[in-house]
């Protein structure tokens, strides 16, 4: 899907951004404060969230709640 911006449109189902919001919550704060949001944008993410779920010890499942929680809030936040 597209949205007229020529940005590509990802459909995500609520419950896994729930997962990977709490996976943010529980677990991103367990060496720090978890950051806002859109303290990174999506290729800042995509850089850092390899390392960080490795640091985590995250499954594969939660590594991608979380990369789906993240990408989706920094975006809707950065658009408002």
């Amino acid at each position: 899907l597209a949205d007229g911006t020529n940005r590509k449109i990802f459909i995500i189902e609520r419950e896994t951004l729930e997962r990977g919001r709490i996976v943010y919550l529980r677990d991103c704060g367990r060496c720090h404060t978890p950051v806002a949001v859109t303290t990174f944008n999506e290729s800042g993410w995509l850089k850092i969230l390899p390392e960080m779920n490795e640091k985590a010890n995250l499954s594969l499942q939660e590594a991608a709640d979380l990369r789906d929680y993240l990408l989706t809030a920094s975006r809707v936040e950065a658009d408002r």
